[in-house]
């Protein structure tokens, strides 16, 4: 079996995250697609408490129509340390030999790609699939990275929608109603009263 790993702060999910699931699988590029959060990320951003964008990811993946096609891999979320997608990618290929593993990015990663750790090596051993995203180029793809074709460029990100929540504006349509009622309900991204 072909699976990619979706690795990705989930802070929050949003409608591009689940598009990208959506396609990798509509286009038969592989059998099942997971889903990882990070636990902290290596390049230092400061990112929500696990607990709750576990419990957003696993909202998203209610949300998407391929029930046997997707899972949550939450192996990063038990390291001590930052995890890095080489370390994810090895450790599960070992885990389970009889499959074969890819890792998604969005074109947006590209720029500053040679920067992650054993990223050679990781194209090397990896394919590495490329999700075009609004305003970022996907000329610069390295051997072993393939970019995704034939579809809608991402155009939103966690980053707007954490915004969006902190200026009191709607996030409808950014994401799923589910993760908009959760992130209400715990007070996620609003300004601290």
């Amino acid at each position: 079996m072909h699976i990619a790993l979706f690795g990705a702060s989930f802070d929050p999910p949003h409608a591009a995250h689940k598009k990208i699931v959506e396609q990798l699988l509509e286009q038969h590029l592989v059998d099942q697609v997971w889903l990882v959060p990070v636990k902290d990320h290596p390049f230092g951003k400061t990112l929500s408490d696990e607990k709750h964008r576990l419990a957003m990811v696993k909202l998203l993946e209610e949300a998407i129509d391929k029930p046997t096609k997707t899972r949550i891999e939450e192996y990063e979320l038990h390291q001590d340390l930052p995890s890095y997608s080489f370390q994810t990618l090895t450790v599960l290929s070992a885990k389970y030999p009889e499959d074969t593993f890819s890792w998604v990015i969005g074109t947006d990663n590209l720029a500053h790609f040679h920067e992650w750790h054993e990223a050679q090596k990781l194209l090397e051993k990896f394919t590495v699939y490329v999700y075009p995203r609004e305003g970022s180029d996907h000329e610069s793809l390295l051997p072993g990275m393939k970019l995704i074709m034939n579809v809608p460029e991402v155009t939103v990100s966690s980053t707007d929608i954490r915004k969006k929540v902190l200026d009191g504006n709607s996030i409808a349509g950014l994401v799923e109603p589910s993760i908009a009622k959760y992130i209400k309900e715990n007070g996620l991204y609003a300004a601290k009263p």
